[in-house]
């Protein structure tokens, strides 16, 4: 009998000495984060401006971190292979994903099943980009305020005719909540893209477009196009002349497309918070923020806690918008 005790409080002792050893190894391995090279994960084609901010960003963060950024791009089915890679990957910190609206939020509540979860899948790091969105007319288009325009709507069969880059798209979306803030009646026609689109627009075989800085600033200086209004909260440094939505009498229309990198849920807090203040500094830098500007995007990076926040306020309100319009894809 005393045999049997002494051997089970032998091998009592072993099991704890066991979790005491991977608990200091573990404790060890963050300690010495990152020892290796990170992967981050791009949903876009080398070349894409998603592709080139995300590059520019892995190369700010390998001199904060002392350690290889290598950017993987995984695109196809919409992000889904891509963001689906990360939500299966050991969550250690070495892989991480350059994320969009799209394919955190967007996507989540359009299409009927994903093999992800954003809510439990993956834990924000850092946001670190927003790109504003504005909405422009043809310059054609014979109204002056915004109650004409919808007044003008009304008048028309199918009411205004507005481009996008696709259905679900953060271009229909804006419109789509334009819409319903204002009760503007609308005819939804999608394209290939947010360049087509806009040459659509400026053709006249839309009415409207809402889109990016970068896809309508020339047209609307060229007189092709006219500016609405801004969808942010203040006026655009870049398009000082424009109103806010606000300014029209339209509240709650603030729109942007943004951009944040998420690590795979189960991080170890030390690496998160690592991770979150090397990113925050990285895309504070001018190398980071003037590409950043050029692409159309502006605001200040928001750090791990802050970003989970605004990624399940968007979630709530983009869920509302997009059940109202009655809007889904089939597939991704």
């Amino acid at each position: 009998m005393a045999y049997r005790i002494m051997l089970l409080r032998i091998l009592i002792a072993c099991i704890l000495f066991g979790l005491y050893a991977a608990s200091g190894s573990a404790g060890a391995a963050e300690q010495a984060y990152p020892s290796r090279p990170i992967r981050m994960v791009v949903t876009f084609p080398p070349g894409a401006s998603t592709d080139v901010l995300a590059r520019i960003l892995a190369q700010r963060l390998e001199e904060k971190l002392g350690q290889q950024v290598l950017v993987d791009n995984r695109a196809g089915a919409s992000g889904v292979i891509g963001v689906e890679s990360v939500a299966k990957a050991p969550p250690d910190g070495y892989t991480l994903l350059y994320a969009t609206q799209g394919s955190l939020v967007l996507l989540p509540i359009l299409a009927k099943k994903l093999p992800y979860d954003p809510a439990k899948d993956f834990l924000p790091i850092a946001k670190v980009a927003d790109v504003n969105l504005l909405i422009a007319v043809n310059s054609k288009m014979p109204f002056t305020n915004v109650k004409d325009l919808v007044a003008l709507s009304k008048s028309r069969p199918g009411g205004i005719k507005f481009s996008s880059a696709g259905i679900g798209s953060i271009n229909q979306l804006v419109v789509e909540l334009f819409a319903q803030r204002t009760g503007m009646e609308k005819t939804h026609i999608p394209y290939k893209g947010g360049a087509p689109a806009t040459l659509a627009a400026i053709a006249g075989e839309v009415d409207m477009f809402g889109g990016s800085r970068t896809l309508l600033l020339k047209p609307i200086e060229a007189g092709q196009l006219r500016a609405v209004g801004v969808a942010q909260a203040t006026r655009s440094q870049f398009m000082p002349n424009v109103p806010t939505m606000a300014e029209l009498g339209i509240p709650n229309m603030e729109v942007s497309a943004w951009y944040g990198v998420v690590a795979p849920a189960g991080i170890p807090p030390t690496i998160a918070a690592k991770l979150s203040q090397a990113i925050l500094e990285a895309a504070s830098t001018p190398d980071y923020q003037k590409p950043l500007i050029a692409n159309g995007g502006e605001g200040m990076p928001m750090a791990g806690a802050t970003f989970g926040s605004f990624v399940t306020s968007e979630l709530a309100s983009w869920r509302q918008i997009i059940g109202r319009a009655g809007i889904q894809v089939d597939e991704y």
